[in-house]
């Protein structure tokens, strides 16, 4: 059975996405899709200061009521058409855990993304002397890759993506979990699921241990990935935890990638033996068949 959901989506209220709402909807219509749920970006701790030539204070804020009252709008208009939940993808930050589960309590909710967003790009200074300060910056950029190779620059993202992880319970799905990846230089000519194991495997016990989901991120293959993210290593690993709840998403920014590489992450997940894919209604899973 094809998937028919895609549930990592963005539009215009999200600060990285121009697309209407309207727009991803009739894209998802047209591939046949069933379902779908927005979840639009919210950071919590952006470096804005890094990036003060090309990104506004404020752009990954979300301006939740804008956005529920137009979601509202649409779930009633494509009634019957299509099941469009209402989500919202948080990045997550070892110093902002209680300000977003504040945040994430003050909406109705369908489904929430924790995603690791930022690097902590002294965090392996920081091993040698827990003094030195922390420096978040977001790997989307250049500027990391420019101070340290990519083998460092993904060992720093894990050890701050541990930290969040641990620091932050409030999410349904662990979102993109090696989503540094997808732009290093040379993307995974040197990274692997077992280089990096001692850091990733206590994120996935925490997320069985707390019954989060894990998403299947399929955007790292349009962006010169050979893997979604995360590695098919890691969704073997999580499957032998005893991990069952897989969430999917494109991560579209734009009409032409909403529900891109579906029949890839169908593969990636059957051959693995798992029988099940996972939406959320209300932050209550509901498993659906492959």
């Amino acid at each position: 059975m094809p998937i028919l959901a895609d549930c990592h989506l963005h539009s215009h209220h999200s600060g990285d996405s121009t697309a209407p709402m309207q727009a991803q909807i009739e894209a998802a219509i047209s591939h046949g899709l069933t379902r779908i749920c927005f979840t639009e970006h919210m950071d919590f701790g952006f470096p804005y200061e890094k990036y003060a030539d090309s990104i506004p204070p404020g752009t990954f804020d979300l301006d939740v009521l804008s956005y529920y009252e137009e979601y509202l709008s649409l779930k009633e208009k494509y009634a019957g058409k299509i099941r469009i939940a209402f989500g919202i993808e948080a990045g997550l930050h070892p110093d902002y855990a209680e300000e977003g589960k504040a945040f994430i309590a003050g909406a109705p909710y369908d489904f929430v993304i924790g995603s690791t967003h930022l690097c902590d790009e002294n965090a392996l200074l920081r091993l040698k002397d827990p003094s030195v300060p922390s420096d978040y910056c977001d790997p989307y950029y250049p500027q990391l890759y420019d101070k340290m190779s990519d083998e460092d620059a993904y060992h720093c993202y894990f050890l701050t993506e541990r930290a969040c992880v641990l620091a932050c319970d409030w999410f349904d799905s662990l979102g993109h979990l090696d989503y540094v990846v997808r732009y290093g230089r040379q993307k995974e000519e040197h990274y692997s699921y077992a280089k990096f194991r001692d850091l990733i495997d206590p994120m996935l016990e925490a997320i069985l241990q707390r019954g989060q989901a894990l998403e299947l991120n399929t955007a790292a293959l349009s962006k010169g990935c050979r893997e979604c993210n995360p590695c098919t290593d890691i969704l073997r690993r999580y499957k032998e935890l005893g991990g069952e709840l897989i969430t999917i998403g494109s991560d579209a920014h734009a009409p032409e990638k909403v529900a891109s590489d579906l029949t890839a992450a169908h593969t990636i997940l059957t051959s693995l033996g798992f029988r099940y894919y996972t939406v959320y209604e209300n932050r209550e899973p509901v498993q659906l068949p492959l």
